[in-house]
Parts: structure tokens; C-alpha cells; sequence
């Protein structure tokens, strides 16, 4: 294709496409992501390639919300030879909401106002040194991701220009909703499953452009990710005993089994899963609360508790008994302690002590769910029935929704009769896959081939010092092209999973029928979903798109 010498200077195309693209607001759930689909078409229909081929570039409509949003595909095909090999270059429009930028929300999608603003504050540490440089592009998806997606519009482009020199195609998947639900993302898998049966395309390899950031304090590298980290919401419905407050002993207060559960699950490093000397961050508490609507004087019945893990190796199944083993721990550690300050209270209150006996009752989902329903079969119409009746509430979100169902299922069990106390573990919210790229399938060395010759030869022309790691450690849309889960550790996951079917649906056979090998280059850039969200100029403009560039080559020459 094009000698590296030739590579062509991507830095204008990519900085302008971006500037307009931070312009036009797509916040997550609004009408914008609708508008910023229609922008990118605009763009790309302005190309002679796309005037002459119209049908090479069109709009999947994406379900969900109140307002209309689409994926945007567009498709250049090389006319060296006829080839059904297919390059996939991924990024999502979307972005987060701009609330943390306070009073200065109003110009979150106005770069240049920004640094205006940003120069006038008593600001310092790198993002003074970072705005002071002029090195930097700042504002709301800058760097998450609309950089990204303008670097592979430029390539998109300029392989449109010279489709004459390469076999194959390069398919653009622009997709909203990335930051919620991935609806966008799953709307491209259905279409490149269309197109794999309907033109025989044969995937080689997926190209997201999602944003990377340094690692630690002072890290100077420039990352590209064969494969992504996966991640899992293993969730805890937590049933006490109520009690008046003036009777407390004769309760169980699920708020301190709740409290254990974090203690031991949040922030602990022992629980990081390691894969080739890799390292997932460690799980994170994302939602601690007790179920208690109103306030009385009655202890709360029930908590619920949940915890973002990330993934390298573990399957569900290996995540749902690593939990059971620490909420039993939990359990024991809160039974043990209750009872030395009831038996510390009667001895100071001069009271006879009678100690009390609970069981660390600790079981999966379905587990539980089964047990119930061998009892109570008209559970089954009774769920159907609520199920239905939270679809009709937009308020109630995945997470929620979950919760309801195992509420419901509690309500009907022995347990529930009997003031037994108990953790029910499931998961609650969307499924991201992990993907490992071992290296073992021709397809994976094919990529890992190309896309380690891409950064050598562009390593000779830059500063930038660009490592190769594994897993991308961010959640992204790549993981609804790629699986490394079995099927059968994946049914794990759906039985345990309350809202699977009802309102969360995922076809993994789907995926694993496309399971495309995939690498992220993305834009280098700090503090994405952050006020001072920036995108550092030179190596987004134009290493990143020529890295994309070579990668292609690589590839389909």
C-alpha cells in the first residue's frame, strides 16, 4: 500500500473532524446521540468514494429511549483484488454527562471557551502544566472518545482515496449508547452478522479506537490493548431480622452484614484477577443501601449491596463462588461479633445472657429460586406478571429490576416466614465479556503479527513510547465482539441473572459466531469523565491514525 516514508499527515483531518464533533453535544440518553449520528453521516457523505457509493454508507436504528438514535456503518471495499476479508473499526459518540463541570457546563462542548475559562482558575498540578502547554485539547468527550472516532473516520477516508491498492474491507461501526447499555454496539453485531451471511464477509480483525490514559503517576507510555478486561456485577440481597430499636438483640441488622460484605470486597487488592502478569483494578463498591423506604423505628429487613469486578481469567461461575466464599465469611464474622456485644450488653445490664444461633445461610440465585418454586409453582405466573409491570417503569433500571425479582422470589420462601436470615448472590447489570487474545488461533497471531510490526515501524518516526499490553482496562463495546467465556460458563450467568430475557437480552451465541480478534488504539489522553477531560494533540492526531493506518495495511496488503 503506502511506504512509511509516504505515510500520510492525519493531524489536520483528525483535529478538525474532533472540534466539531465535541461540538455536538451526545450525552448519553438524549436526543444528541441521535443528532451526532446524523453529523458523522454528513461527513463522510461529503467524500467523492461515498457520492459515488451511497449505499456503502447507512443508519442502523438503535432500540431504546425516547428518541431516536443510530449506528452509523460505512463500508470501503478494496479493488485490488475481491476479498471477503474484513477489517472492523469501532468507536462509540457518546458521551457522559456534564454536571461535574459545575457553573462552566455550558461550555463542556466548546474547547476553545474552556481553556479561557480554565486560564482565569486557580488550578495547578499537571493540568496547569497540560493547559499551559498548548499541547492539549480539553472538553467533554475529547478523549472519550470523539478523538477516536475522528481518527478512524480520516483512515476510513483516506483508504476511500486509494481503494485501488488494497484487497479486502474496512467497515466503520459508530455506535451511541456506549456509556449505558451498549444497544448501539449490539446493533452493529446484528448488522455485521447480516453481512457475514448475506456477502460472506470474514472478520480478521476489530480496531476500536477507545481513549487509554496513563497507568500510574508519571507514566510516559503510550498503550495499544490486544484483547479487553471483562466485567461482572456480582450483587447481594441481604435478608435480617426486623425489630424495634428498643428491642435490637432480638433482630438481625442486615446494614452490618452489608457493611462487612464492603469491608471485605471493596478496594481489596487480594481479590485482582492476573493474567500473564497483568492485573485487573480491584472490586469497587457501587451501591450500599438498606431497603427501608420510609423512616420508623423498626431495624430494616432487607440490604442490598453490589460491587464492580473486573475480569482477566475468571468465568461467572468463578466469581459467583469466590463471593459466596467471602459473603459466608461476612456472615460468620457479623454472627460472631453480634453476639459478643449481646452477651457484653446482658452482663453489663446485669441481665441473664441466652446466646442466640444463626446459620451463615449464603446461596446462588437460582439455587434458591429453584427451591422456591418447587414449593410455590405459581411464582412463575407471579414474576411474569411483575416482570411486565416493571418493563412499563422507565425509572427502574437493570440493577433495579434485578433487585425486584429476588425480592418477590424471597417473599415466597421459608426464609422469608421464618425471619431467617440470608445473602442471596446474582448479578444485576450489563455483561461484558473478557477477551483474551492468547496468541494460540491463526487469527490472533495474524493481528498480534500485524499490529506489532504497525507500532515498531512507527515507533521510528516518533518520540512516543508506545508499549503493547493485553487486556484494555476500561469497559468498552469490544466486548460484545469477542468472547472468551465457554457456553457453559455462560449459562452461569443467566440463570443467576433475574432480568436475563426479561429486560436485559445479549445473543452470546451471536458473538461467538463473529468473536472477531481485536486491538484497541486509541487516543492518549487524562481525566475522561472528569471537568478537565483532555486529549494530548499530537500523538491523537497523528500517530494514532497512521498506527490504525499500518495496522490495516498490515493486514489486507
Amino acid at each position: 500500500m503506502v511506504a512509511l516514508l509516504d505515510l500520510p499527515d492525519f493531524y489536520k483531518t483528525v483535529h478538525d473532524i474532533t472540534l466539531d464533533l465535541i461540538k455536538t453535544p451526545s450525552i448519553v440518553a438524549t436526543q444528541g446521540e441521535g443528532r451526532i449520528a446524523l453529523k458523522i453521516m454528513n461527513i463522510l457523505k461529503a467524500s467523492p468514494y461515498f457520492q459515488k457509493h451511497p449505499d456503502n454508507l447507512w443508519l442502523v436504528d438503535v432500540p431504546g429511549g425516547p428518541w431516536p438514535k443510530y449506528t452509523v456503518m460505512a463500508l470501503v471495499e478494496g479493488e485490488k483484488n475481491r476479498s471477503s476479508q474484513t477489517v472492523v473499526l469501532l468507536g462509540h459518540i457518546d458521551t457522559v454527562r456534564v454536571e461535574d463541570f459545575g457553573t462552566l457546563k455550558y461550555y463542556a462542548f466548546n474547547p476553545k471557551g474552556l481553556v479561557r475559562h480554565f486560564s482565569s482558575l486557580n488550578i495547578g498540578g499537571d493540568v496547569k502544566e497540560d493547559l499551559d502547554s498548548g499541547k492539549y485539547m480539553f472538553g467533554r468527550g475529547s478523549v472519550d472518545m470523539k478523538s477516536g472516532v475522528a481518527a478512524h473516520m480520516a483512515v476510513l477516508m483516506y483508504l476511500s482515496e486509494i481503494a485501488e491498492g488494497f484487497s479486502g474491507n474496512v467497515l466503520l461501526a459508530a455506535t451511541p449508547d456506549e456509556e449505558d447499555m451498549s444497544s448501539g454496539a449490539i446493533a452493529a453485531l446484528d448488522e455485521l452478522f447480516r453481512l457475514k451471511k448475506e456477502r460472506g464477509f470474514e472478520y480478521i480483525a476489530l480496531i476500536n479506537a477507545d481513549y487509554t490514559s496513563p497507568l500510574y503517576p508519571g507514566d510516559d507510555h503510550r498503550y495499544v490493548y490486544l484483547g479487553t478486561v471483562g466485567k461482572l456485577l456480582p450483587s447481594f440481597f441481604i435478608a435480617g431480622r426486623e425489630t424495634h430499636v428498643g428491642q435490637c438483640f432480638e433482630g438481625f441488622d442486615p446494614n452490618l452484614l452489608a457493611a462487612e460484605l464492603t469491608r471485605l470486597f471493596d478496594m481489596n487488592t487480594d481479590l485482582c484477577d492476573e493474567v500473564e502478569g497483568e492485573v485487573t483494578l480491584p472490586p469497587v463498591s457501587l451501591k450500599q443501601r438498606d431497603l427501608k423506604e420510609l423512616y420508623d423505628v423498626q431495624i430494616p429487613f432487607a440490604a442490598q449491596c453490589y460491587y464492580n469486578f473486573f475480569t482477566h481469567s475468571r468465568s461467572p461461575e468463578d466469581i459467583m463462588k469466590l463471593c459466596k466464599e467471602i459473603a459466608r465469611k461476612a456472615f460468620v464474622n457479623v454472627i460472631t461479633t453480634m453476639e459478643q456485644k449481646r452477651h457484653h450488653y446482658y452482663d453489663k445490664a446485669n441481665m441473664p445472657y441466652h446466646p442466640v444461633s444463626y446459620e451463615p445461610l449464603v446461596c446462588f440465585y437460582h439455587e434458591f429460586y429453584r427451591k422456591v418454586i418447587s414449593k410455590h409453582p405459581e411464582l412463575i405466573s407471579n414474576l411474569e406478571a411483575l416482570n411486565e409491570n416493571l418493563l412499563q417503569d422507565p425509572n427502574i433500571d437493570l440493577r433495579e429490576h434485578s433487585l425486584r425479582i429476588v425480592e418477590e422470589v424471597w417473599k415466597h420462601s421459608e426464609e422469608f416466614n421464618n425471619r431467617i436470615p440470608l445473602i442471596i448472590v446474582y448479578f444485576s447489570s450489563a455483561f461484558n465479556a473478557r477477551v483474551h487474545i492468547k496468541g494460540e488461533k491463526p487469527s490472533e497471531v495474524r493481528l498480534i503479527d500485524a499490529v506489532k510490526k504497525a507500532v515498531g515501524e512507527i515507533t521510528q518516526k516518533t518520540s512516543d513510547n508506545i508499549s503493547i499490553r493485553k487486556f484494555f482496562p476500561y469497559i468498552s463495546d469490544m466486548s460484545i465482539f469477542g468472547i472468551s467465556d465457554t457456553p457453559e460458563e455462560i449459562e452461569i450467568l443467566k440463570c443467576n441473572m433475574p432480568a436475563w430475557g426479561k429486560k436485559y437480552f445479549l445473543d452470546t451465541e451471536k458473538i461467538r459466531a463473529i468473536n472477531i480478534p481485536m486491538v484497541n488504539i486509541g487516543p492518549y489522553g487524562k481525566d475522561a469523565h472528569k471537568m478537565f477531560e483532555r486529549v494530548e494533540m499530537n500523538y491523537s492526531f497523528r500517530i494514532v491514525p497512521q498506527l490504525i493506518f499500518m495496522c490495516i495495511s498490515n493486514l489486507l496488503l
